[in-house]
């Protein structure tokens, strides 16, 4: 049986990470984080912003407002929606639509292409998936 049939065995443990891990859709985007980075996906792109705790939180600390001080918010950057083309001629990457995957990953419909999101505890991973040969000649750029 499998794990996402109801009724059927599943491990808590990876649920707990699958959960921790996905992206939720807020406002015209998605976001998601771990302890050491935060990300917002839109149309136009990734927005990665690093997190570095700078001491464990004191004990017996008041607050959980005492706690985020401690943690130094790098500067994010911004990566731009992918131009994708093929043989010089662009393919449209407009986004139709974005879905959250049972895995917790993005999908973004763009035209020809579908780009998958998916988060770990070593970063995210960006992995674009063709239903079919894109149409044209020559060299397929990302």
């Amino acid at each position: 049986m499998s794990p996402d049939v109801p009724g059927g065995p599943f491990a808590l443990g990876e649920v707990i990470r699958r959960t921790h891990f996905s992206y939720r859709e807020q406002g015209d985007g998605w976001t998601a984080g771990h302890g050491t980075w935060s990300a917002r996906v839109t149309p136009g792109g990734l927005t990665f912003t690093p997190h570095h705790a700078l001491a464990a939180p004191e004990r017996g600390a008041r607050s959980q407002q005492q706690a985020s001080q401690r943690v130094l918010t790098g500067a994010p950057i911004t990566f731009g929606s992918a131009v994708i083309s093929r043989g010089g001629a662009p393919l449209d990457s407009t986004v139709e639509r974005g879905s959250v995957s049972q895995d917790g990953s993005l999908s973004l419909a763009r035209g020809e292409v579908k780009e998958q999101l998916l988060n770990s505890e070593d970063g995210i991973e960006q992995r674009w998936h063709f239903g079919r040969e894109p149409r044209g000649q020559g060299a397929l750029v990302l």
